[in-house]
């Protein structure tokens, strides 16, 4: 808690209130994963890659078929929640998400020809990562961007989604949001 002087609006005068204090000073790093080199997104998700390709960002769509080393992420807790709101506005109604939980396991993943490639190396590398890690609450995953499992049998299974530590390269053309 923490006393803010604020100006009462039926009279004007300065008023001591007590308010929720959360400073982003004592933040504290609950999840830390390198990253990776490029994202990897079913064919499927043509949602996500439109969006991410209206925002300014380079995705690309793959040519050819190829087996390549990365990482999958396995579901290990998915739940609906809140959305926590800086505005702490209840009464508006405040908008679910998919809260998840997941692990990152290193995989052979089989690259099919219509899959989308969204490399790291541009200006826009931290827009991609907040849209495509899972774990946060605007992420793509959470905002039900991403085509995600039933609730009941989330549990172990994989997103449509995978992290490269490498390039790719294999042919592929830029995707334009089609």
């Amino acid at each position: 808690r923490h006393t803010l002087e604020l100006i009462d609006p039926e009279t004007g005068a300065d008023k001591n209130v007590e308010v929720d204090w959360r400073s982003a000073l004592e933040m504290q790093v609950r999840l830390k994963r390198s990253r990776p080199h490029g994202y990897l997104l079913a064919a499927s998700e043509v949602e996500a890659a439109t969006r991410l390709a209206r925002l300014g960002i380079t995705v690309l769509r793959v040519q050819q078929d190829a087996i390549v080393d990365g990482e999958r992420y396995r579901i290990t807790r998915m739940q609906e929640s809140k959305k926590e709101d800086v505005r702490r506005n209840d009464d508006d109604g405040a908008a679910n998400v998919v809260q998840l939980a997941t692990s990152v396991e290193p995989a052979r993943l089989e690259v099919k020809a219509g899959d989308f490639y969204v490399p790291m190396d541009q200006p826009l590398a931290n827009v991609i990562a907040a849209a495509l890690e899972p774990e946060t609450q605007s992420s793509y995953a959470a905002n039900r961007v991403l085509i995600l499992p039933r609730l009941e049998a989330a549990q172990g299974a994989f997103l449509p989604l995978s992290r490269l530590p490498n390039a790719l390269v294999v042919p592929a053309v830029v995707y334009e949001g089609n």
